[in-house]
């Protein structure tokens, strides 16, 4: 669905009837609360984290506009009734996260995803914009990427290998009887100091 709205295949009132039924949120017609589902909630996450940019950028161009006509004379800045939608669906996820309903028991995972969101969206939607920018990675990325990780993998195989080859050797060397540290000396294969 994100998708669809994103390429502006599906309305702006298509969008904010999808929210409204994920969420419960009531409407002039239904004034009973239903009962949200954990599924629900994160669904409508996973949802405004895809279009939640695009949301806000028609509420500024919303919110612009009626400043223009206000500043003009022309308008009373009332707000636009999309824009009060969209600001309902935000105010609604607030909700669920700070209210203790017994009927709702949303999981704390869901309530951190939420929280998530909401500060992505404090922060001008930058988490999703990185998706974004980064798209799909092109095969000659991915086999650099593969090759990459192999040589580096080999890398410490070789580097361990070598560890361990010196260990060893210095192992032998002392139980041979080389030098050895701590009272001082030479010790001899007898362990006598000359």
């Amino acid at each position: 669905m994100g998708e669809l709205n994103t390429r502006t295949i599906i309305s702006d009132s298509i969008l904010i009837n999808i929210f409204g039924q994920l969420l419960q949120i009531p409407t002039d017609d239904v004034t009973e609360e239903a009962k949200l589902t954990n599924d629900h909630v994160e669904g409508a996450v996973i949802l405004m984290e895809r279009v939640g940019i695009d949301i806000d950028k028609k509420i500024s161009k919303i919110a612009a506009k009626r400043m223009k006509e206000e500043k003009e004379g022309k308008g009373l800045g009332k707000k636009d009734k999309q824009e009060q939608q969209f600001q309902r669906i935000f105010n609604r996820f607030s909700e669920i996260i700070d209210t203790e309903n017994p009927n709702q028991k949303i999981e704390n995972r869901i309530k951190l995803l939420i929280k998530n969101m909401l500060e992505n969206r404090k922060d001008n939607w930058s988490k999703t914009q990185k998706k974004a920018d980064a798209g799909p990675k092109k095969v000659e990325d991915v086999r650099a990427e593969v090759e990459r990780k192999h040589a580096q993998a080999a890398a410490e195989r070789e580097t361990d290998y070598q560890n361990e080859r010196y260990q060893s050797q210095g192992s032998y060397y002392d139980k041979r009887g080389g030098k050895q540290g701590g009272r001082g000396g030479d010790r001899g294969r007898h362990g006598r100091d000359y």
